[in-house]
Parts: structure tokens; C-alpha cells; sequence
């Protein structure tokens, strides 16, 4: 799962759990800050990203054109993605078998 659909869903969690005031729960309780990835002047933050977040899924032996566009769609983007993944929760996203993926995470975090 890509790191800015993980962003987005707990964004959307914490919005519904708030009153629409900038990250006051609704029950009165416990404030929670939302980061949106910007900095206090609205200028969009940036980080270093290492090696394995930036190569293509191709890099992984046995990946190609088809197999990278279905992993994509179950939001695995790159590399680092991969190593992260469950290989049970892609193969049910995916229709990939589950020993595939397996293999492909393995070899993403040999990477």
C-alpha cells in the first residue's frame, strides 16, 4: 500500500472521528493534529525517499508490464511497497497466487 493512500485513509478516519474543527475530536476529548504534508506556511514538504522506494516493480525478477498494472491496482507501487506487503491480502486484491507473491516479497526485501 502506497504511503499517500495510507495518508488518505487515516485522513478520512480522523475527519469523520471530528467535529469539522482542524483536528478537535467530537466528543470533546483528546485534541489530534492532522498533517496534510504541508509546512506552517502551506509550502508542500518533501522527504528523502531511500533507494527501494524509487524502482519500478520491474526490477523484481519475474515482474513484467501485466503483473506490475495488477500490483499497482492493489496500490503496491514500487519496491518498497512490495517488501512491505502481505502476500495473502495481494493475492485476494490481485487474483495473483499467494507463493508468487511470496517469491516477489522475498526478493523485494533482499533488494
Amino acid at each position: 500500500m502506497s504511503l499517500d493512500r495510507v495518508i488518505d485513509t487515516v485522513r478520512r478516519l480522523f475527519e469523520n472521528a471530528t467535529d469539522g474543527e482542524s483536528g478537535t475530536e467530537a466528543s470533546g476529548g483528546t485534541e489530534i493534529e492532522i498533517e496534510d504534508g504541508t509546512d506552517d506556511e502551506g509550502e508542500e514538504e518533501t522527504e528523502e525517499t531511500d533507494t527501494a522506494d524509487a524502482e519500478p516493480l520491474s526490477e523484481i525478477s519475474g515482474i513484467g508490464e501485466v503483473y506490475e498494472n495488477r500490483l499497482e491496482s492493489a496500490g503496491i507501487e514500487n519496491v518498497s511497497d512490495l517488501a512491505d506487503a502481505d502476500a495473502e491480502e495481494v493475492a485476494e486484491e490481485t487474483g495473483i497466487s499467494e507463493g508468487r507473491i511470496e517469491s516477489w516479497i522475498e526478493n523485494a526485501n533482499d533488494y
